[in-house]
């Protein structure tokens, strides 16, 4: 049938809000299916750095601004994160002890002890298993190790040596069929190699000869890995997995120039290797091998070993030992406002529940209205940006507690923030999908009043689309 419209304005889309429509039962449902998200969807990932010489900071992506900041152990230098984004393991170099962070609590679940120093961690994409980089315990042998940690338990099951005793490693990864793990050395005795450790055997099924490297990082099809040197000669050294050779010297900085390749991380997508090389971020195309693009790093520093994507490949998180934390728009490749941390990090997986911005997003809300019968009740509601900085995009709007009536403006329901579900609702953020500083978003929202009292109900702003 033929519908009257009535045209609402956002500072970006506009809103078809109907203004006569016949029938009372199942045309509900879809009336207001037109403020569901145009505008491609994300999922609110946090990335976890260290703060302090002990806590760690929980930042969202959707903001880039403080969530929560945790006490862990003396000098956290490591951090890995399980694959369903539960769990964050924390290595404290100090206090030679792992936190356990839980993500929904943002508090430490438990602390494990190591049997030595340790230094750095990875997980296995299987979740079972991390495994950290240690010195012998005191009283024995001088030796470097692997320590294999059992994250059911939440113990120290295994230990493996490797290498001589100036090999000490300070990366490592796992391979992304969880088979193996390579541990990169640069000894100054023992020379540069590549220990690959069987995770099946937990022993040291072959050393691969190199020259003095020091990070690590996989494509996401495992056939390759990239290695920074820590030489003047300025290379990324492309590793074939199945050959155990090096197939590739990519040339990041000019020879006998000062500084080397540092942190290496690759786009989830597997299309571009970021190096950063004294003060400069190298854009790789994995493809072709070469680089394809060169920004300055927005913060002086000779070493930026730490660096992580989200898992959209969208935006690169990169650290010093000094802070703070550099945020790159791999999109656009330029450097966005920083992000509080410094030292390692890792990013979870996206969150099922988004990232709530309520704390800054003011809501307001115009009076409820009888729209085509006097139960059925009508009423904007305006979320506006007041922060200094973009929120990604969509946002949604969760309806708890709702009082005197049901929300009928769509039939979507999570899980997030209500056991028994909340009713919700999704705006795009117009076509960059960003949700800009002093911008508002105007949602459309439909009540069936089935209680003689007025009709209530609190609010979260989300940011991303809830997926539970």
């Amino acid at each position: 049938m033929r519908v009257d419209r009535r045209w609402l304005w956002t500072p970006k889309r506009r809103i078809v809000v109907p203004a006569r429509v016949l029938g009372v039962s199942r045309w509900i449902t879809g009336l207001f299916m037109v403020s569901l998200v145009c505008a491609s969807a994300h999922a609110a990932s946090y990335v976890y750095a260290a703060k302090t010489a002990n806590t760690v900071v929980a930042v969202g992506t959707s903001t880039n601004t403080e969530i929560a900041t945790i006490q862990v152990g003396d000098r956290p230098s490591g951090i890995a994160v399980t694959p369903d984004g539960a769990f964050v393991y924390v290595v404290n170099n100090g206090s030679q002890t792992i936190s356990v962070i839980d993500t929904q609590t943002n508090m430490v679940a438990t602390t494990i002890p190591s049997a030595g120093p340790i230094l750095a961690i990875a997980m296995n994409p299987n979740g079972r298993f991390a495994y950290v980089t240690m010195g012998s315990s005191p009283g024995e042998p001088l030796r470097s190790l692997i320590g294999v940690v059992d994250t059911s338990s939440n113990t120290l099951v295994a230990t493996i040596p490797y290498g001589g005793l100036d090999s000490g490693a300070e990366d490592l990864a796992v391979t992304p069929d969880g088979r193996f793990v390579y541990v990169p050395t640069a000894g100054a005795l023992s020379g540069g190699n590549i220990f690959v450790i069987s995770t099946e055997t937990n022993t040291v099924v072959d050393v691969i000869p190199t020259s003095l490297v020091h990070r690590i990082a996989f494509t996401p099809d495992g056939a390759f890995a990239y290695l920074t040197e820590v030489v003047i000669e300025g290379k990324v050294l492309v590793l074939d997995t199945a050959t155990k050779t090096i197939v590739a010297e990519i040339q990041v900085r000019a020879p006998n120039t000062g500084g080397y390749p540092n942190g290496v991380a690759i786009s989830p997508d597997g299309k571009f290797a970021y190096v950063t090389a004294f003060d400069d971020l190298k854009i790789i195309d994995v493809v072709s091998r070469t680089v394809v693009a060169t920004r300055t790093l927005p913060f002086a520093a000779e070493v930026v070993p730490n660096l992580a994507l989200t898992p959209d490949s969208s935006y690169l998180y990169a650290t010093s030992g000094l802070g703070p934390m550099m945020v790159f728009d791999t999109r656009h490749r330029v450097f966005l406002d920083p992000a509080p941390g410094r030292g390692p990090i890792a990013i979870t997986p996206p969150r099922a529940c988004g990232e709530d911005i309520t704390n800054k997003t003011p809501v307001a809300k115009s009076p409820l209205s009888a729209f085509l019968f006097p139960q059925l009740q009508f009423q904007l509601v305006a979320v506006g940006n007041t922060t200094m900085g973009p929120i990604k995009g969509p946002i949604t709007l969760v309806l708890n507690n709702v009082n005197n009536a049901s929300f009928v403006g769509n039939s979507l329901q999570t899980k997030c923030y209500a056991q028994g579900g909340s009713p919700y609702i999704t705006m795009g953020a117009g076509a960059d999908n960003v949700f800009s500083p002093g911008e508002v978003l105007f949602f459309p929202l439909i009540f069936l009043q089935t209680g003689p009292g007025n009709i209530s109900y609190t609010q979260r702003v989300i940011s991303g689309v809830p997926t539970k």
